[in-house]
């Protein structure tokens, strides 16, 4: 039976799981639209109902896969503190999201980056990033509550305030990224950083 045209958020869901296997499978920039309505089963008409354009598509796809890999990684962070009793080890959770050049981050602020610009020019996507954001901030705004309540960090300050603090220089290090020596501007921000990340502890 034909897909029925029933525009609800499954259908919608689907265009972007279906990207997002695409965009990791190929890159974005060879991501077409006809082999997504391929791969998806889903009508061209379904399509332009949910997202103007290509960009809008890749953009909404690229924020859900964003998301997808902060929230795994943050839940890996939770666990581990879950099993530590001192905050020596909040680091486990804060380091990974406010240091430059560990693993793939660089490539996740520069699709973060990609993301925020989508959503600038997007105000329905822009509504939907905020959404995910705010479900991040509540989630990193927690461990760090939960380290509050344990009395290894100070309670003077807000979780969700020091959780968006963190969120804001997550994004911030993109502009580190360019810098041709990484090794010069990964000490200079080493210095900045455990001065910053100490000033939260009791």
């Amino acid at each position: 039976m034909a897909e029925r045209t029933t525009h609800d958020e499954s259908t919608r869901q689907r265009f972007i799981d279906t990207t997002i296997e695409l965009i990791d499978e190929v890159g974005v920039d060879r991501v077409r639209l006809h082999e997504v309505l391929s791969r998806s089963g889903l009508s061209n008409g379904s399509l332009y109902w949910f997202f103007k354009n290509r960009r809008s598509l890749i953009d909404a796809a690229l924020a859900e896969r964003y998301v997808r890999r902060l929230r795994a990684g943050t839940a890996d962070a939770r666990r581990h503190l879950d099993e530590r009793t001192s905050v020596g080890r909040l680091e486990d959770f804060i380091a990974p999201l406010v240091t430059p050049f560990v693993g793939d981050l660089a490539d996740v602020r520069s699709e973060r980056i990609a993301v925020l610009a989508g959503a600038l020019a997007d105000p329905r996507l822009a509504e939907r990033v905020l959404e995910m954001q705010n479900g991040l901030l509540d989630e990193v705004a927690t461990v760090i509550e939960a380290q509050q309540v344990s009395g290894f960090l100070r309670d003077d300050v807000e979780a969700t305030a020091i959780a968006q603090f963190i969120q804001v220089i997550a994004v911030g290090l993109a502009s580190l990224d360019l810098h041709p020596d990484r090794e010069v501007v990964a000490a200079r921000w080493a210095q900045t950083a455990s001065v910053v990340l100490a000033a939260f502890q009791r």
